[in-house]
């Protein structure tokens, strides 16, 4: 079934699938820049969110902390973003091929996002490290 033989139902559902995956590539676009540039200059970002509360928790985790909070980001926010463009793409052009891998990098992401949110709820008193609690407000 080509892309001009739709229903008008099967039409609809198309330019919603397009809609909301650029929706997701707007999203995930900023996160993808702002994660590259807490890598590229940890200092611009505490001087620019000047408060002594954040500063403060940012101090005593370390730079560490802030560096792999800053992967995480750029992973994220370019997973979001490439995603996005394959199921933009792939509704566009009702091409099966990147409509079936847009659909398997979708069903790893909630396969994984199950196994964390399970993990969490296994190893919840097995933490190690409690987060720090000296400048978080009352």
């Amino acid at each position: 079934m080509g892309v001009r033989d739709m229903t008008c139902c099967g039409s609809c559902l198309r330019y919603l699938m397009m809609f909301f995956n650029i929706i997701f590539s707007i999203i995930g676009f900023p996160i993808f820049v702002f994660g590259i540039v807490l890598v590229a200059s940890p200092e611009w970002f505490m001087k620019a969110i000047d408060s002594k509360e954040i500063n403060a928790i940012l101090q005593d985790v370390g730079p560490d902390v802030l560096r792999t909070a800053a992967i995480t980001l750029i992973v994220i926010g370019l997973v979001t973003f490439m995603l996005g463009i394959l199921g933009c793409c792939g509704a566009r052009s009702g091409n099966r091929c990147l409509l079936g891998l847009f659909f398997t990098f979708i069903l790893i992401m909630v396969i994984a996002e199950l196994a964390v949110g399970i993990s969490a709820a296994v190893f919840k008193g097995k933490v190690s490290m409690p987060m720090p609690t000296c400048a978080l407000p009352r």
